[in-house]
């Protein structure tokens, strides 16, 4: 399996974007192991160059203050499950409103890009030569 940043640099995306890390179906692991791995991953995609952004899904083993207090993340995007736990103080910048929408013959989730409750949007680019 290719590692997410050498997928990233190998398909030329652009360095100072969010890279997602998918946070979810995780509930069999400990929350400071869940924790520890979480800020590993941030650690190696922002010495990369890019920003770390963390995707929160169900389940989910760690509350919405560890979310907020114990990872290193700024950039949330939460699941269109209803369980998923809110991320104290900051919020979400993506939410994931309709689950499986057909558009054009393809299963595609609609997600919402939103201000989050500190002022911070996801950080996307796209170049056109």
């Amino acid at each position: 399996m290719t590692h997410p940043i050498n997928a990233a640099q190998n398909i030329g995306y652009l360095i100072g974007c969010n890279l997602w890390l998918d946070f979810e179906g995780i509930s069999d692991v400990s929350d400071i192991t869940a924790i520890e791995w979480a800020n590993d991953w941030f650690n190696a995609v922002q010495n990369a160059g890019y920003v770390p952004g963390i995707y929160v899904g169900e389940p989910e083993p760690l509350t919405s203050a560890q979310l907020y207090n114990d990872l290193n993340f700024s950039h949330y995007w939460r699941s269109c499950s209803n369980s998923t736990p809110d991320v104290d103080v900051r919020g979400y910048q993506m939410i994931q409103t309709n689950c499986s929408t057909t558009v054009l013959g393809i299963n595609v989730d609609l997600d919402t890009v939103q201000t989050d409750n500190l002022g911070g949007l996801p950080i996307a680019e796209y170049y056109v030569p």
